[in-house]
């Protein structure tokens, strides 16, 4: 087999292992490239509360925000009320 045509099939194999990943993450199987991810944001936010014990009310307020706005992207109602009554 050439050089060439080595190279062709690894980038024929490199492209059919991502478009499983991607068909993967459509199906919320896993995080792979086009979904957010938050880990970065949650960590951070439990090592100010270890240091800063007293500021954890507003370490869960925000953690609860994030939580919310997580739950509107998936449900795709974002920005939008309930009607009452």
């Amino acid at each position: 087999m050439s050089t060439l045509s080595l190279a062709i099939a690894v980038l024929f194999a490199l492209v059919a292992v991502d478009r499983l990943l991607l068909l993967c993450e459509r199906r919320g199987w896993i995080y792979y490239r086009r979904s957010r991810r938050h880990s970065a944001g949650t960590a951070l936010l439990n090592i100010e509360a270890f240091f800063q014990p007293s500021r954890q009310h507003v370490i869960q307020l925000r953690q609860d925000a994030e939580l919310v706005r997580e739950e509107d992207d998936k449900s795709g109602d974002v920005g939008t009320t309930p009607p009452r009554g």
